[in-house]
């Protein structure tokens, strides 16, 4: 699952597409809220890895994705900077 989607990344990292690679990871989460467990790409249906959420402040969400050198876009830090952004308490898995 994960592996194939990281393999994929790697593939678009390698060709200079920082940004596809990051955005596979995004389009994995998207639509595992909309309740899909695969997506479609050229390659082939890929499942869906977990997903875990919950249970980080927005400053630990922000170290988290800056230090492993991921892009983050002014939209995304926008939203963890918002005083109205809450995360849960919890972590939780979704399958």
């Amino acid at each position: 699952m994960a592996a194939e989607l990281d393999k994929l990344a790697r593939e678009f990292k390698a060709r200079g597409d920082k940004d596809i690679a990051q955005g596979i990871s995004a389009w994995a989460q998207v639509a595992r809220t909309r309740g899909r467990e695969t997506f479609s790409l050229p390659e082939g249906i890929l499942p869906l890895p977990d997903l875990t959420i919950g249970g980080k402040t927005a400053e630990e969400l922000e170290k988290m994705l800056t230090s492993n050198g991921h892009r983050v876009s002014d939209y995304a830090m926008g939203l963890l900077k918002n005083p109205d952004f809450t995360a849960l308490l919890n972590s939780t898995t979704h399958h």
